[in-house]
């Protein structure tokens, strides 16, 4: 995976920008991601390619400030995610049942809200009775919190196979964390803030890109249910 300096489409010249164009292709000294049973689509929201998950595949990479929001006025993070195949549901309440990884220097076990948090921050997604859900986890001193809230408790950001308005039918995301205790999601057109509580922590976590570790792979079957197909694409990282 790349990083290009001075390509409009990174929004920092310092840190890595992914944009999946396949092995051998896009990848760049001590940023690099490790692939493990990567697939590409060719479905993409910039160039010819994104990321495919269907339950196997991930990308890895050890700890790097780059990829915190510790130590910095503002960090950002921005990716474009399409659902390609809804999951499928089961059960009462209807859920998939466990908790897939996005982009993420964290775990969950379980589902959401119940589930345990461990780690630095997370982009988590989750398929409910209400549709396709990602949530945003980040760690202070203080406290683990899920972000969005959009009040009176209810959090997530909705998301599905046909809503998303960008290239291709991607959905935009970004995060950015700070200053003064910002935390500013937004998904599409959707956009709520926060303000979080304590200090923020730098934890030991590597990022992965569609695993998370403690339960699902993105895509990953669950249960005898189908875990569908979701495509990545230009995930970038910037610092102030």
């Amino acid at each position: 995976m790349v990083f290009k300096k001075n390509n409009p489409g990174c929004p920092c010249c310092d840190c890595p920008c992914y944009y999946f164009e396949g092995s051998g292709k896009d990848s760049l000294g001590n940023k690099r991601l490790t692939e493990t049973g990567t697939l590409y689509s060719t479905t993409a929201s910039q160039d010819s390619q994104s990321a495919q998950f269907t339950g196997a595949s991930y990308f890895q990479r050890e700890k790097h400030s780059c990829f915190s929001p510790y130590g910095h006025t503002t960090w950002t993070i921005s990716f474009d995610i399409k659902i390609v195949t809804l999951p499928t549901l089961a059960g009462a309440p209807a859920t998939y049942g466990n908790t897939m990884g996005v982009v993420t220097r964290a775990t969950i076990d379980g589902v959401i809200p119940a589930g345990t948090f461990a780690g630095e921050w997370g982009v988590f997604y989750e398929h409910r009775e209400t549709g396709g859900t990602l949530f945003f986890g980040l760690k202070t001193d203080s406290t683990t919190h899920a972000f969005p809230d959009k009040g009176g408790g209810k959090i997530g950001e909705a998301i599905n196979d046909t809503g998303g308005a960008g290239v291709n039918g991607f959905y935009n995301v970004t995060w950015t964390v700070g200053p003064e205790s910002a935390s500013v999601v937004t998904v599409g057109t959707s956009t709520t803030e926060n303000t979080y509580s304590g200090n923020l922590v730098y934890g030991n976590d590597d990022l992965y890109v569609g695993n998370n570790t403690e339960g699902l792979k993105l895509g990953e079957d669950f249960d005898g249910r189908d875990g569908g197909e979701i495509l990545i694409d230009n995930l970038c990282f910037s610092v102030t």
